[in-house]
């Protein structure tokens, strides 16, 4: 792929493939992953626009001609650092069981007070997975006996972001007797928010993510001696 290939970027600009960076991030929808365009926007990194059916192929003739080239997904690369705070081990503990999934691969990082309390990180290599996924599941005609989930695990992480101050207030009320509901209600909200922001929030979750949500307004708009 020579020089003569442009690419459209989110920002409406064109870019040759020397000019970017490496490695190449690009999205399939920049409405539905504003939050991490965003992100990459305030590192200065250019995302480019892969909306097209041909854009899985295209990427991997890009990545076949260019050894060294990596394309991902721009929610695979968040770019924050792995925190050294002590309530580190608390939170992945208390995202666990927000979760309801003990085995919920957690990481605290450092993303920036500006940056959402929490992200949805999901690796190139997975998100290549389900895309055979879906093709495996058109040609098999869903056939009996077979493993799917095995076969192609989606591997998400769930990115708490350490600079966020809301995240070290949830940290510091888990430690309070007493506040344990609170600060499991505003766990698994954060959670949600953070799987609504990359699209993995089901009808069933996003129903009771609606229901909660009225419960936290609810609790907010009561006198502090009622809450």
């Amino acid at each position: 792929v020579k020089d003569i290939v442009l690419y459209q970027t989110v920002d409406k600009t064109y870019k040759v493939l020397s000019d970017l960076d490496d490695p190449i991030l690009y999205t399939p929808d920049p409405k539905q992953q504003v939050a991490y365009v965003q992100m990459a926007r305030a590192r200065d990194l250019a995302v480019i626009v892969m909306d097209q059916e041909i854009a899985n192929h295209f990427m991997s003739f890009i990545e076949y001609k260019h050894q060294g080239k990596k394309c991902k997904r721009v929610d695979a690369e968040l770019g924050g650092k792995d925190s050294d705070s002590a309530h580190a081990e608390r939170l992945t503990e208390l995202f666990r069981k927000a979760s309801g999934n003990d085995k919920l691969e957690v990481k605290v990082q450092t993303l920036g007070e500006k940056a959402l309390p929490a992200m949805i990180a999901e690796s190139e290599e997975s998100r290549r997975m389900q895309e055979m996924r879906k093709q495996f599941e058109r040609m098999s005609s869903g056939q009996d006996g077979m493993d799917i989930d095995s076969m192609f695990p989606l591997e998400l992480t769930l990115v708490v972001n350490d600079d966020q101050p809301l995240v070290s207030r949830l940290s510091a009320l888990a430690e309070l007797p007493g506040q344990e509901e609170k600060a499991d209600l505003l766990a698994r909200q954060i959670y949600d928010l953070a799987r609504l922001g990359h699209g993995s929030l089901t009808a069933e979750d996003m129903a009771e993510f609606l229901r909660r949500s009225t419960e936290v307004l609810d609790k907010l708009t009561r006198p502090d001696d009622k809450a």
